[in-house]
């Protein structure tokens, strides 16, 4: 029987009806997740999350911005001793970096208006290719592109392969662990080519509301914060009820029980399996900068539900390696087949029920997820992707694909040869403790120095001349430089380039006595001119330093009251001739733990 059209009585009717149709045709195309909520959203890409994430399409992302913004926007800083330090809640810290206005084009769709900003730490910051964050929602809250809200680009600078994030995070999701879908996209702004990024899925309220909809979890970010007491708060909350932290709490409480209890009570908060899939996939890809190897890079997830805590891998960037800089002792050489270096895989690891289950998820995922033919043909089908958009320079992106290669090749007989009893010890001393981090006063110094004999000055410190203006507090009192010495010296380093020191000295009268402020950067680098660029100070991986120093005792080297968090730019620099001239201004930190801050 053949239906005839209905005819609705009137206008608003026929939209009624027009508008029904419309809408369950859509709801028949949509994923379960784009009608729960992308479809009450303002929806602009024609496809999923899946297809935009597809690691065989390369996507687009076309950016405007005012130039003034951009530049603003590209050198600002994110300081690591202020995201460590302890004297106010996270939420209270520095915000280090402002959203900025921007017009948005992906795979050819207009978004319009959008906010971006920088993001990035240590040494992924950059001034010339930042990583961005782009809120698509800032100026319109319903705004989504394939149920997104967020787009986040990782400028790949601590992975000339540019594969790393791709692969890494697929491997992860392989195994049926919660991870970030990525895949990478060729970024423009004003029409100028920033290269090739890693075009990471967010992980935001969204990310968990496509996965449990019906979940009201919480939410925190890891980044240098470990299940101990002085670790706990360096957890970052990002949302959720669970702000107070107590998932995280019983998690401690579970390590300090008694060994033949340790398990049953970490059943009781944590995805035990979970946890140890994720941990022996950190170490299977060599990603010496997350949790098990650093304390770092990962997000923790409190599914309300279910009761359970579940770890997400985050800032896989840096993989196939083996050691980690911040052990602290360089004769260890680590077994290839775990790293247990943080509190709750080191306790683990010490029973042996839990040694047991994670060589148990060890072989799992060497049977079930290492494959190494399908490894080689997405380095293949990636490199053959990225054969348009060669790195710079064009050689480098080659030798770190070849490494990775040699990794996946050796990786499975490597780790093979150390996942059947009896099991290698872990033998590394634990980290120290996480001292708290406050802020202890303010520096503000100009200098215009020179050496009294111009000269080679490599490995030592040489008199210089010159005059410095000095505004230091310290303790909330001022530090007076009456009638202050100067000093230049310069080291070769290890990896290139030179690191120049700037000394400031004052008279002390004891031996607990602030003596000198120091001063240091990084030169010679080709291509590399430190003057009239302004240089992060920080505590560590920065490109330059001021610390305040004790007096110098005989035969030991100073000590580092406190370190600044700021800016340092050079007016004039020329090391042949041994002048320096600038200024630097910053906030003072000491930490209560010798060398964390100092």
């Amino acid at each position: 029987m053949q239906l005839k059209p209905h005819r609705c009585p009137s206008s608003l009717h026929t939209f009624r009806c027009s508008f029904l149709r419309v809408t369950t045709r859509v709801c028949r195309l949509l994923p379960i997740w784009m009608i729960g909520v992308g479809l009450l959203a303002k929806e602009f890409a024609p496809y999923d999350a899946d297809r935009f994430f597809d690691t065989a399409r390369l996507v687009r992302v076309d950016l405007k911005m005012a130039t003034e913004g951009w530049n603003k926007m590209r050198v600002q800083e994110r300081s690591l001793i202020k995201t460590l330090r302890t004297d106010l809640p996270a939420k209270e810290r520095d915000l280090f970096f402002e959203d900025f206005p921007a017009e948005l084009v992906v795979n050819g769709v207009s978004l319009g208006s959008v906010s971006v900003r920088k993001k990035g730490f240590v040494g992924s910051l950059s001034p010339d290719r930042p990583s961005l964050k782009i809120k698509l929602d800032k100026y319109d809250k319903e705004k989504r592109f394939a149920g997104l809200q967020t787009l986040t680009l990782n400028n790949n600078r601590q992975d000339p392969s540019r594969l790393n994030q791709v692969i890494g995070y697929a491997l992860f999701r392989k195994a049926g662990l919660l991870a970030s879908r990525c895949n990478l996209a060729f970024v423009t702004l004003n029409g100028q080519p920033l290269g090739i990024y890693s075009n990471v899925e967010s992980v935001d309220a969204l990310f968990f509301k496509h996965r449990y909809p019906q979940d009201e979890g919480s939410l925190w970010e890891g980044t240098v914060a470990d299940f101990s007491r002085d670790g706990i708060p360096r957890f970052e909350w990002k949302f959720g009820p669970q702000g107070a932290a107590e998932p995280l709490s019983e998690v401690l409480a579970a390590l300090e029980r008694p060994d033949e209890e340790v398990l049953s009570a970490l059943e009781k908060i944590l995805d035990v399996d979970a946890f140890m899939r994720f941990w022996a996939m950190e170490v299977l890809v060599g990603h010496w900068d997350g949790y098990a190897s650093n304390r770092n890079n990962y997000f923790i997830y409190y599914h309300a539900a279910a009761r359970r805590l579940k770890f997400i891998p985050w800032g896989i960037d840096q993989l196939a390696e083996e050691n980690n800089m911040f052990w602290g002792d360089p004769s260890f050489v680590p077994p290839k087949s775990v790293k247990a270096a943080t509190s709750l895989t080191r306790r683990l690891y010490n029973l042996s029920a839990g040694r047991e289950r994670y060589f148990a998820a060890m072989r799992a995922l060497l049977k079930e997820t290492w494959n190494e033919g399908e490894l080689k043909e997405q380095f293949q089908s990636l490199h053959t992707l990225l054969r348009d958009y060669p790195s710079k320079p064009s050689d480098f992106d080659g030798q770190r694909h070849a490494s990775l290669e040699e990794f996946v090749k050796t990786r499975r007989v490597n780790i093979e040869k150390e996942i059947k009893p009896p099991y290698p010890e872990w033998t590394l001393k634990p980290f120290g403790k996480i001292g708290a981090i406050a802020k202890v006063g303010a520096l503000d110094l100009e200098f215009a120095l020179a050496l009294k004999k111009p000269g080679a000055v490599d490995g030592k410190l040489e008199e210089a001349q010159g005059k410095v203006q000095i505004a230091l507090i310290k303790d909330r009192n001022p530090v007076v430089f009456a009638n202050p010495t100067f000093n230049i010296g310069s080291e070769k380093t290890p990896w290139g380039g030179t690191k120049w020191t700037v000394l400031i000295s004052r008279a002390s009268s004891g031996p607990k006595d602030l003596a000198a402020v120091e001063v240091t950067f990084y030169a010679g680098f080709p291509g590399a001119d430190p003057t009239g660029k302004p240089m992060r100070l920080d505590a560590f991986a920065s490109p330059a330093q001021a610390r305040l120093l004790e007096p110098v005792a005989s035969g030991r080297v100073p000590k580092g009251l406190a370190i600044t968090a700021g800016q340092l730019r050079l007016m004039s620099f020329d090391p042949g001739k041994g002048v320096v001239e600038g200024k630097l201004s910053g906030e003072l930190f000491a930490s209560d733990q010798e060398g964390e801050a100092n």
